[in-house]
């Protein structure tokens, strides 16, 4: 993650030189923001929580009943 901070700030310094391809450049940053914001540890809320438990045990459930069958 840090490696791609470094290496936005080191686009961002390049910029000028990149003018000519603008849609390279903000390619090339939004693909290192993507990275970071995967790489970043996210903060859960309990509700989130709560429904992504709602949603495995729903899961759960409908793969127990199918190996019932």
């Amino acid at each position: 993650m840090e490696n791609a901070r470094k290496q936005i700030a080191i686009l961002g310094a390049q910029r000028i030189s990149y003018w000519g391809e603008r849609e390279e450049y903000q390619s090339a940053v939004r693909d290192l923001l993507d990275r970071i914001e995967m790489l970043e540890p996210r903060l859960w809320t309990d509700a989130e929580i709560k429904q992504n438990w709602r949603n495995c045990m729903s899961d759960l459930k409908a793969v127990l009943k199918r190996q019932k069958v």
